[in-house]
């Protein structure tokens, strides 16, 4: 019993931590400069990366500023059901990761977001620690875009995964429709899509974790 308990309070604490850290910066809503990701004609961030050598200190000047804004927003609203605290496991690698505030997407976006991804990490036994932890081993920063598509939204999402050192070394892409519902396709990018955005990336990232 006293196992259970503790595999429920951490993933209660990975879930809050991850809300947090995500959602403590966000732009003012106005995606990146355009590439493409596969086949899809809605315009994307996946260009405007950095090459793989590139250093994570060189990267978007835009991703360290609005900080204090959003420092203090709520974490994660949902948490793990008792079943799914009992399936928790040791994670196979001892790489221990944390990530850095969200780019593209704007607040209100980024918090839902953080919320959502927040419990599905915690499902997947993905250790996350705070930015400020140095036991991180790994930072995953995370870039989005919304844009229109006939009468739907695409949302795009790039997540660089990079090592100690600041190379980044792995790169987890996806994108995700959702039904138009303004002018604006940020005003699209809610609930349902949100979470189909969480529960890809977090398994995702599961995937990679294992294999290191």
């Amino acid at each position: 019993m006293q196992s259970v308990q503790s595999g429920f309070i951490t993933k209660l604490g990975l879930a809050a931590l991850l809300a947090v850290s995500l959602a403590a910066c966000s732009s003012n809503g106005s995606p990146t400069p355009p590439g493409t990701i596969g086949n899809s004609s809605p315009p994307s961030i996946t260009e405007t990366m950095p090459p793989d050598d590139t250093l994570m200190d060189q990267q978007q000047p835009e991703m360290a500023a609005n900080n204090d804004d959003t420092a203090n927003l709520p974490p994660a609203n949902q948490i793990p059901s008792a079943a799914e605290s009992n399936r928790y496991q040791t994670p196979a690698s001892s790489a221990i990761l944390t990530f850095e505030p969200m780019v593209g997407a704007p607040k209100t976006v980024a918090r839902e977001l953080s919320s959502a991804l927040g419990m599905r990490v915690a499902q997947h036994s993905l250790p996350v620690v705070a930015r400020s932890d140095k036991k991180a081993t790994h930072r995953i920063k995370g870039y989005f875009t919304a844009n229109q598509s006939g009468d739907d939204c695409v949302v795009a999402y790039v997540w660089d995964i990079f090592d100690a050192s600041g190379k980044r070394i792995n790169r987890v892409t996806g994108s995700q429709k959702t039904p138009m519902v303004s002018t604006d396709p940020w005003d699209s990018v809610k609930g349902p899509v949100l979470d189909k955005v969480a529960v890809d990336t977090a398994a995702k990232l599961k995937s990679w974790h294992a294999s290191i």
